[in-house]
């Protein structure tokens, strides 16, 4: 309406929509409704033309009934992952403890002793079950070496870890960790 149909009132400028819709060819009375968020709607003397807001309805069902599941895989496949590179690091750490302590030891059967205990403490405290009892291979051969001369022990940590709390279906519930680590006996120390 303009300002002289009513009284007391001053005349309105355009709607930003009409005044660019003068020059697309659209008559202003064409409009019908204009709102954010929506398509822009005109009438024709036959109806609406454009296409209505439902004609894409049930398609985000579809799609995420498609990728629900990859994108739960991804994450579990993330986890085992995870679990793995945790479960690798255990085993590092437990062949490091082992191979330390028996270092320290004097004699070679405290070596291997000291060694098994050092493994299964360090398996424990990483909170990694492991199937079947701790394989520890102790190479306890540098207790031989005359005292003086460099010498060494090796270890050899082996561990079927658990992981059917995180694993797929199809996967293996268990994975073998093993590590290996060397490490110097004191070269003055005596030795037996």
């Amino acid at each position: 309406m303009t300002a002289a149909g009513r009284t007391g009132r001053t005349a309105r400028a355009a709607h930003p929509a009409r005044a660019v819709s003068a020059g697309s060819g659209i008559s202003v009375e064409s409009w019908t409704k204009i709102r954010p968020g929506s398509l822009i709607q005109r009438k024709r003397s036959g109806g609406r033309v454009g296409r209505r807001a439902g004609w894409s309805r049930g398609t985000i069902a579809v799609e995420l009934a498609i990728l629900t599941p990859a994108v739960l895989a991804f994450f579990a496949s993330a986890i085992i992952a995870g679990r793995y590179a945790i479960a690798k690091q255990a085993a590092d750490a437990a062949s490091f403890d082992a191979a330390r302590t028996a270092s320290q030891a004097r004699t070679a059967r405290e070596a291997t002793n000291r060694a098994l205990a050092a493994a299964q403490r360090s398996f424990d405290a990483q909170g990694i079950t492991c199937r079947t009892p701790v394989d520890v291979d102790v190479d306890v051969s540098g207790f031989g070496v005359p005292v003086g001369q460099p010498a060494s022990v090796r270890v050899t940590v082996t561990c079927d870890a658990e992981l059917g709390d995180v694993a797929l279906p199809g996967m293996p519930g268990t994975i073998r960790l093993s590590s290996t680590f060397v490490s110097p006996l004191d070269t003055y120390r005596t030795r037996s």
